[in-house]
């Protein structure tokens, strides 16, 4: 009953808000996992210097990694333990459910209306476990449906953000995903395929050895 209320408020704070398009945006930096692992990576914030009030926003795993649930069967969400008032009280209040559809949802509102300060880049961490039979490439996790209102009742609704999860068995693996790209010249992903330019983040054997590029 508390999350269909209080979903149910923000539906109604986005449509009394005058929506805008700008660059602020959740996002997630890319990391690599390998296949059985738990990996707990973090939700930031690009806030462009702004202070919202009240958030919501939904994360797409790609298929043979789930969200890590605890006994209750409840996502393992972690709160930035930052976001506190002066009395070390919370003073955010947030809903992590998973939906439908597989995805989780996040909803978010500060209490006092106090909007998140704009130097907080962390806002949550997030675990999840690769299936054991996942094969090592380059996956895809996106958020979606993001809004965020400010504390003057206007809103931003961001576009869709993506990053890449690496999926590596172990070093060795890497060598025989990469096969002759490991001692080669030139760049190459992990897949062993010629690069001829990096554009996105992530796991690149540049001239036979492995560097994260971010």
């Amino acid at each position: 009953m508390k999350i269909f209320t209080f979903k149910s408020l923000f539906v109604a704070l986005m449509m009394l808000c005058g929506v805008a398009t700008n660059a602020q945006s959740f996002y997630v930096e890319p990391f690599s996992i390998k296949p059985g692992e738990e990996k707990t990576f973090a939700i930031l914030l690009d806030s462009k210097g702004d202070g919202f009030t009240s958030y919501q926003f939904d994360v797409y795993l790609p298929e043979g990694i789930t969200f890590k649930q605890n006994k209750a069967g409840r996502p393992i969400v972690n709160f930035n333990a930052t976001l506190k008032d002066e009395n070390d009280i919370y003073a955010y209040t947030s809903t992590p459910s998973i939906m439908d559809d597989g995805s989780l949802r996040i909803l978010g509102y500060t209490t006092y209306n106090e909007p998140i300060p704009a130097e907080i880049k962390e806002i949550y961490t997030i675990t999840v476990v690769a299936s054991e039979e996942l094969a090592p490439s380059v996956y895809k996790l996106s958020i979606k449906n993001m809004e965020l209102a400010r504390p003057d009742a206007t809103s931003v609704s961001p576009a869709d953000a993506t990053t890449e999860i690496t999926v590596v068995s172990d070093e060795t693996g890497i060598e025989e995903v990469m096969g002759e790209a490991a001692t080669g010249k030139g760049i190459h992903d992990i897949l062993g395929r010629k690069v001829n330019k990096i554009t996105t983040p992530g796991i690149y054997v540049i001239n036979g050895k492995k560097t994260f590029v971010k």
